[in-house]
Formats: C-alpha cells, sequence, structure tokens
C-alpha cells in the first residue's frame, strides 16, 4: 500500500490511508442537480486496492430499458445498485468505535427529559465493549467536555464506570448554545485525513431552539463542512426530542455529516431512536465508499438523482460520496442518461429480435465503487458496466425495468415530503396536503404495485407499504396548524431524509404504542438493538 501519514489512534489499532473526496458544496445546485464542475475526487491508486475477500460491497446495474433501436436518439435511466454484506456477529468480529454523545443540558430538559437522557447513554454504554471509546459532551450557555476521545477511556469495566459517573453529573442550565456543544464535539475526533478502521461517530441530541452561540442555519452547516473535511470518516446524527427542536437545522446538520435526524416525540422514542442509531453504527461494514459513473461512448449523464453529487466532467463523469453502509443495507443511485443513435449496424446488431439473433451490447455507463471495506481492513474496488441491446427494429415496446420505476418512486415520494413541507411552512396546509394525496394515490396505483410485486419481489412491497404508510401519516398530521407545527414538520422531514438516504433514521415505535413502524430499510441490526433498548426499561 502507497506510504501515507498515519492519524494518531490506539496502540495496536490499523490504520488505513484514505484520500479525501473533495467536496464543493457550493457547487451543488438544490434537487442534486450539478451547477458546475467540481473538483476531482482523489481515489486510492490500483496498488493501493486489496484483493477480493470477505465484506465485499455489490455493485449491479439495471438499465431502465434493455432495448434501445439503433436509428433513434432515447432520454433513458441507469439504475446503480449497491448492496452490503450481512455484519458480522459478536463485538469482536465488528470494527472497533468511537462516539461522543453530546446532550443538550439546557433549562427546558429539566425532570424527566434529562433523567431519561442519562438513562438512555448510560444503556448506550453498556451496550459498548472494551474495543470502544466515549467522548461526552454537554452544551446549555456553555460547552463542558466531562469526558475527551483523547484520555483514551475504553469500555471495558473500569473505564465504563469513569463514563457513568460523567453522566450522573449532567445537571440541567440555562441557554442552547446547539453550536458550541457540536463544533467541541467535532473537535473531539482527531483532524486528519488518515482513517483507521474505528467507526467514528457524533450523536447530538436537543430539544430546543439554538438560540446561543451561531444561530442561522447556513452558517453552523458551513462551519461544520468545513469541520468535516479534516474528518471524512465522521458521521453525525441529530436527535430532535419533542415539539420546539428545529428539525430544518437537525436535518442539515445530519445531511452535512452523512448521518441521521430522528424525531423523537415521546419518550419511548428516545430509546428506540437511540437503539436504532447504535444498532446501525454496530454494523458498519463499509467506509469512505466513493462511487464514479462514467458515460461510455457518445451517451450523455443528464442528471444524477442523488444529493450529495459531485461533477468531475460536466456530461460525462460524476461521483457521489456515502459515508458508511451498515450490514444489509442498500443504496439506489439513479442516471438519467441521453443515448444517441447507434453509429454503425455493425456495433448493434442487425434485424428483429429472436431466440436465434441476440444483438451485439453497447455499454452506455461505466461504474467503480472504491471504499474501505471495515471487516477485511482493506482498500476494496467493485465495477459494472451498463449495456444495452441496439436492434435495428424490435417486435414490441420495451418495458420499464420495475427497479427503475421503484426508485423513481421512492425520490418522488422524498422530493413530495419535502415540497409539502414547504407549502405547509407558508401556510398553505390545503396545498401540502393535495401533493401528499396525490403522491399517495401514484404509490397505491394498481399498474405500479402489480409490475413491482411481479418482479421486483418482496422488498419492492415493503417500499410501497412504507411510502404510502408514511405519505398517509403527514397526511393526518397536517389536518391544522397545531398538530402540523407539534409533529408534521418534523415527520416530513425525517421522513424524507429516510426515504432519499435509503436509511432508517426514525424511532422503532408509533405514537402511544410500542409496536415497531413499518420501515424498508431498518437493518436486523437495528431492529434487534431498537427492540432491546426498549425492552430494558420495561
Amino acid at each position: 500500500m502507497a506510504s501515507l501519514e498515519q492519524a494518531a489512534v490506539p496502540e495496536n489499532e490499523p490504520v488505513v490511508a484514505v484520500p479525501v473526496a473533495a467536496v464543493a458544496v457550493a457547487g451543488l445546485a438544490e434537487g442534486g442537480v450539478v451547477g458546475e464542475v467540481v473538483a476531482e475526487v482523489a481515489y486510492p491508486t490500483a496498488e493501493d486496492v486489496a484483493p477480493e475477500g470477505q465484506g465485499e460491497v455489490v455493485v449491479e446495474v439495471v438499465p431502465e430499458h434493455g432495448q434501445l433501436l439503433a436509428g433513434g436518439e432515447h432520454d433513458t435511466m441507469v439504475g446503480v445498485h449497491l448492496s452490503a454484506p450481512p455484519a458480522a456477529e459478536g463485538d469482536t468480529a465488528r470494527a472497533p468505535v468511537d462516539v461522543v454523545v453530546v446532550s443538550d443540558v439546557s433549562g427546558s430538559m429539566r425532570g424527566d427529559k434529562l433523567s431519561l437522557l442519562k438513562e438512555t447513554t448510560n444503556l448506550l454504554l453498556k451496550e459498548l465493549s472494551k474495543q470502544d471509546r466515549v467522548g461526552l459532551v454537554t452544551f446549555d450557555t456553555d460547552v463542558d467536555q466531562p469526558l475527551r476521545l483523547s484520555a483514551n477511556v475504553h469500555m471495558d469495566g473500569a473505564g465504563k464506570s469513569v463514563a457513568e459517573s460523567k453522566v450522573d453529573q449532567f445537571r440541567a442550565g440555562s441557554a442552547t448554545n446547539l453550536s458550541g456543544g457540536l463544533f467541541a464535539g467535532v473537535e473531539q475526533f482527531t483532524a486528519d485525513a488518515a482513517v483507521s478502521t474505528r467507526v467514528k461517530t457524533l450523536l447530538l441530541l436537543t430539544d430546543g431552539i439554538a438560540n446561543h452561540g451561531v444561530r442561522d442555519k447556513a452558517q453552523l452547516v458551513r462551519i461544520l463542512s468545513e469541520m468535516l473535511r479534516a474528518r471524512p470518516d465522521l458521521s453525525v446524527h441529530c436527535f430532535g426530542y419533542g415539539s420546539n427542536h428545529q428539525s430544518d437545522l437537525l436535518r442539515g446538520i445530519s445531511e452535512a455529516g452523512s448521518g441521521s435526524y430522528y424525531f423523537l416525540q415521546n419518550n419511548d422514542d428516545i430509546r428506540s431512536a437511540f437503539g436504532d442509531c447504535l444498532g446501525g453504527v454496530l454494523s458498519v461494514v463499509a467506509q469512505n465508499l466513493v462511487l464514479e459513473v462514467q458515460a461510455q461512448g457518445d451517451a450523455r449523464i443528464r442528471k444524477v438523482h442523488h444529493p450529495s453529487v459531485e461533477c468531475l466532467e460536466e456530461g460525462r463523469r460524476y461521483a457521489i460520496r456515502f459515508n458508511d453502509l451498515y450490514g444489509e443495507e442498500e443504496r439506489d443511485v439513479l442516471v438519467s442518461m441521453h443515448v444517441p443513435p447507434a453509429t454503425s449496424a455493425a456495433a448493434v446488431g442487425v434485424g428483429t429480435m429472436d431466440e436465434e439473433e441476440v444483438p451485439n451490447k453497447q455499454p452506455i455507463l461505466e461504474c467503480t465503487l472504491k471504499y474501505v471495506n471495515v471487516v477485511g481492513g482493506n482498500f476494496a474496488q467493485a465495477n459494472a458496466t451498463a449495456e444495452v441491446d441496439r436492434p435495428l427494429q424490435m417486435a414490441a415496446p420495451a418495458t420499464p425495468d420495475p427497479r427503475i420505476m421503484l426508485h423513481r418512486t421512492r425520490v418522488q415520494v422524498a422530493d413530495t415530503l419535502d415540497g409539502a413541507r414547504g407549502k405547509a411552512e407558508r401556510g398553505d396546509l390545503s396545498g401540502a396536503r393535495d401533493m401528499l394525496s396525490e403522491m399517495c394515490v401514484q404509490v397505491k396505483s394498481l399498474e405500479l404495485a402489480t409490475l413491482l410485486m411481479a418482479d421486483a419481489g418482496a422488498a419492492a412491497e415493503d417500499m410501497l407499504t412504507g411510502f404510502a404508510d408514511d405519505l398517509e401519516e403527514c397526511q393526518k398530521d397536517l389536518a391544522d396548524t397545531q398538530s402540523y407545527q407539534q409533529a408534521g414538520r418534523h415527520k416530513m422531514s425525517s421522513y424524507a431524509a429516510g426515504h432519499a438516504m435509503q436509511r432508517c433514521m426514525e424511532s422503532a415505535t408509533t405514537h402511544g404504542s410500542t409496536k415497531q413502524r413499518h420501515n424498508a430499510y431498518r437493518t436486523a441490526a437495528k431492529k434487534a438493538k431498537a427492540s432491546a433498548f426498549m425492552s430494558m426499561f420495561k
């Protein structure tokens, strides 16, 4: 492997030096459209990439149409599907974790909220093992750091006792200096482009509005993004407790930190959400994933439908960065393409298609995924190429692949939730309800559902059910202004982020019930840990 400077990590801890993907936030337009060419992404070289081994992420490509007439030009889509292997079982098999818990101890947290926060944090400590380390930050008007990662306190028996004693001393104070607490938590992680095989996570919990320190959302997220450039392997997860927190701010923070935003509507939600999040953190199988897509031949990329897309060469090459993947997680990136007429009959085959005559394939999109294999402790790479048939004639119109239909709908659901939330913020609750209702009708359309159930399997059914459930629940929360302000705005923000990222980022319970919500993105590890956290409090 190429010799690169290594970060300071615990003794005997392996380090993988990972080139950092340059992120030009200002160059990204709304909705993932790239407005200008931004910085090149630095990848591992060929000698840095280890041979195939365990814990690999699989890359598949799915053309929307497998056949495109040779004589015509076509606007079509390609789906790029990533699937992670199951997480290893047992503490010794998983990657070690560094976690910093940043807790709001302002005056509004006084009483049951703070007591429950302390109980849940101590439960989180109990779930960690001697290979893991913890940092603690609290904030009200002032910021305190009762325990720093640099103290190198591991979660063995003695270490847990130290951390628990610090948590038990949390006391409610005054104002809400959210930015100060967040920035202090981030700074506990060493700023270095070299990345160890440790999983690095920050958990931020607040119940109120940032009223001290940096309060402007755009400024706060911009500062955080700059800090995270030097910490490319750090994920930031946010927990908004109750109806008075700033869901738009917490979502912006979590998106900048490639993490999740959880809306905690009641006391049980704190337990299950912390469990759900920890279940993911303890099941990371891949980190620092960079997917590059490149148009082939005369084909052009029109749009990459992902919020973190970076343009490397306008119309030709784009990169999408994922901070991590949990065991069993999947990601699907849709790429809109323009494919011109084929240039020669030799390249596309002749005549109509039948069992005896299969036209040659024309490559239109090449995909390369590079990442750190946490299970194997090495660099890894996977490649796939999307190809289409280019016959001179077709006996019947090409049928779109149902998987493309499914994920196009997923993107539309996320966009609709955000759009409806925008209307509701402007006071147009009726318009917001109409948007959600129309999208719900589309999701439930018999034609779409039938196609998906037949060809895309049980996973498609789960996703469609989740789409409809979320849309209908958010419609109910738009019944009046009070319902929207107390719950609707937060649910819509969290659900939209979850569908956009294909990650479970909600509490495992419905309001007033211990029944787990339906969520197609909830992995076995997340479900198990959320249930465990709930049962431990009974």
